[in-house]
């Protein structure tokens, strides 16, 4: 698999957990040191990339039920939001 340019300040010689992740879930956001230390974890727990695909569809299916309940915005507290205990972990009903 040919590289492509990373984007400036993107170290792709160190391998990176989010684009590991994004291997195994068949991205192409991620480069040969991500592949080749994602494939020795892959060697080590053959479930991996099985685990992180049934753990996007969850996230997914959870998402959806949220947004049908009416819930359509999270804020992080790490943005300084205000934290409002009628709004438990920022989720704010529409």
């Amino acid at each position: 698999m040919s590289e492509r340019e990373a984007p400036r300040g993107i170290d792709t010689s160190v391998a990176h957990s989010a684009r590991i992740y994004d291997w195994w879930l068949g991205g192409k956001d991620n480069f040969a040191a991500d592949r080749e230390l994602g494939q020795k974890i892959v060697d080590l727990v053959p479930m991996t990339p099985g685990s992180a695909r049934a753990n996007r569809a969850f996230l997914h299916r959870a998402a959806e039920a949220v947004a049908r309940e009416g819930v359509h915005r999270r804020e992080h507290a790490q943005r300084g939001a205000a934290h409002r205990p009628e709004q438990p972990g920022g989720l704010r009903r529409l």
